[in-house]
């Protein structure tokens, strides 16, 4: 499990080192589905967690993250993955013992 989940986490960094340098990645339907966890900091802010983005640093009114925001977002996704690479694991396993 530990190595799927080590697998996930760089194959998603990588997506979002392309996501990030280049526009016309991110307008691609993998550069969508990457784009998810860093645009569900807005959903988290306006489901109520509070200090996510920096209320002053807003430009067409998308605020910057802050700080806590990255971590909190990062942490979320990163349980998320975490959970499904041990369902995966459950599956698998039980798959193999049958």
């Amino acid at each position: 499990m530990r190595r799927l989940f080590a697998l996930a986490v760089v194959a998603y960094g990588v997506a979002l080192l392309g996501w990030l340098a280049w526009p016309s990645f991110g307008e691609s339907f993998i550069g969508k589905v990457v784009g998810i966890p860093p645009f569900s900091l807005y959903i988290f802010e306006h489901l109520g967690v509070p200090g996510l983005t920096d209320r002053s640093r807003c430009d067409w009114m998308w605020c910057k993250p802050t700080i806590l925001g990255i971590v909190f977002t990062t942490a979320v996704w990163l349980g998320a993955a975490w959970l499904v690479c041990a369902g995966i694991a459950h599956v698998t396993r039980r798959a193999r013992n049958r």
